[in-house]
């Protein structure tokens, strides 16, 4: 259940550096349908196109308290503590023959920090060959997570996490002839967290689902069950020839690869960004071939 509002200035003339500009204030207000508070921010933002085409936007905001009601998977709702940050993004002038773009975003908790971000850019190598490059990145350390079931019944556990993500993406397509193609598609991707500082909460099995505020967690004293740290490692290629041998008919091969994401850690073993871990994750390699064929008067 969501209400918000928006209010926005904006300018569509031209006026010194800029084409156009756009200043807005936005709030909004989140519930799920127990009445529990699952999003509150406020943001100011700033966005709109300079004379030389380049693109920006930036923001800074503020996030209330609120509840986390997917955080450990069976409706009970975790508290997520207030925070403030800000992100800002440009990107050049689309009709170059380079583009590129960087999209970085920080949210400031009370002992905790959130750091995600994305870049891109994008290259028509030759007028039938383009090639986009796409990083994204993330780092987040610092706030109490669910980490694991106890064996204990209705006990969950929480850790302070530090999880890492890295990600590079390569597009490209190459047209040979208007009806000839070959397009090519390869993901890396590396995550890892560690939990520390485990912590527990006790709940009735028999009662509804808790919600959960952070003072209400207390020290664990023993060891979870199992390692809650992970470590993911994804190396996914997909290759696309198509034509067009007749008009209306077209022919398609097709090669994946695609991998499981997550390994499997020893019970000591600590949750590191690791290029290793594509090696250890099983794989699925399949080539495919479609062949359709259009008839008509």
């Amino acid at each position: 259940i969501t209400a918000w509002a928006d209010l926005e200035r904006r300018e569509l003339d031209p006026f010194g550096p800029f084409l156009e500009n756009h200043v807005n204030l936005h709030y909004s207000t989140t519930y799920d349908f127990d009445g529990t508070r699952i999003s509150q921010p406020f943001y100011i933002n700033d966005w709109g196109r300079l004379s030389n085409f380049w693109w920006f936007e930036g923001n800074v905001h503020c996030r209330s308290a609120r509840f986390d009601d997917r955080e450990v998977g069976d409706g009970t709702a975790l508290e997520r503590a207030a925070r403030v940050g800000g992100e800002a993004s440009v990107q050049t002038d689309p009709t170059k023959r380079v583009m590129g773009g960087i999209d970085q975003a920080v949210d400031v908790v009370r002992d905790a920090l959130d750091l995600n971000g994305n870049a891109s850019v994008s290259v028509k190598v030759l007028p039938s060959w383009d090639l986009d490059v796409l990083p994204t990145w993330q780092w987040a350390f610092g706030e109490p997570r669910f980490a694991a079931y106890s064996p204990a019944p209705g006990q969950y556990l929480f850790g302070k996490l530090d999880a890492k993500s890295f990600g590079l993406t390569l597009r490209t397509t190459y047209t040979f002839a208007p009806r000839l193609t070959l397009q090519g598609y390869a993901q890396l991707f590396l995550a890892s967290g560690h939990y520390s500082d485990i912590s527990q909460y006790q709940s009735d099995p028999a009662a509804r689902r808790p919600v959960l505020h952070v003072t209400d967690l207390r020290p664990y004293a023993g060891a979870p069950g199992s390692n809650p740290d992970f470590e993911q490692g994804v190396l996914n290629i997909n290759a696309v020839l198509r034509w067009e041998y007749m008009l209306g008919s077209t022919l398609y091969v097709v090669y994946t690869r695609a991998q499981v994401p997550t390994t499997v850690l020893g019970p000591t073993d600590v949750g590191t960004l690791n290029l290793g871990a594509v090696g250890r994750a099983p794989t699925s390699d399949a080539v495919l071939v479609k062949v359709s064929f259009w008839w008509g008067p």
